[in-house]
């Protein structure tokens, strides 16, 4: 497998890794959450964080089939959701679709929050949403993880250098 799909497996991983802790940490952290209003807001405002950063993570490794597999990044205003839109879908004679239906609308939702995010003050977030796209987030990741790794392994005998067919073989000369 070429370096950049290997690298794509190391940034998948480490996604991995990040929402599994977030998960982790944040089941043995709630029951501590008797803070004042500010620390609230602020440990809110770290997992809204959080949130974000990891759905940037992946939309970088959808980034990446669109301008190294696709060889047409995703330009305009609205380039979310196009991304999205189009790694949903194959690319005939290129490429099998990336991530499905389902996953890409769960991926429009973390998205969207993360308009949320970077937009309004931590006093402006609500828990219970933060906490819903937690849980969003923690799906979306298992199921973009086995998604794009299949499609690697879809993409990796087009990305190898085709063996020499033995004399003898089958269909060789």
């Amino acid at each position: 497998m070429p370096a950049p799909f290997a690298d794509q497996r190391l940034l998948l991983d480490e996604l991995v890794a990040v929402v599994r802790a977030l998960e982790r940490g944040e089941r043995a952290f709630r029951p501590a959450l008797a803070f004042s209003t500010h620390a609230r807001e602020m440990h809110l405002a770290g997992l809204a964080q959080t949130i974000a950063q990891a759905y940037t993570r992946m939309e970088g490794l959808l980034n990446f089939i669109a301008r190294q597999v696709d060889a047409d990044p995703v330009v305009g205003e609205s380039w979310h959701r196009m991304l999205l839109a189009r790694v949903q879908r194959p690319r005939t004679g290129m490429r099998p679709a990336v991530i499905s239906a389902a996953l890409s609308d769960e991926l429009r939702e973390l998205l969207s929050f993360r308009h949320v995010v970077r937009s309004h003050y931590p006093s402006e977030l609500e828990e219970e949403r933060v906490r819903e796209h937690l849980a969003r987030l923690v799906r979306a990741t298992q199921r973009f993880n086995r998604e794009y790794r299949r499609f690697l392994a879809r993409m990796a005998p087009r990305a190898t250098v085709p063996r020499k067919r033995r004399r003898n073989a089958p269909g060789g000369d």
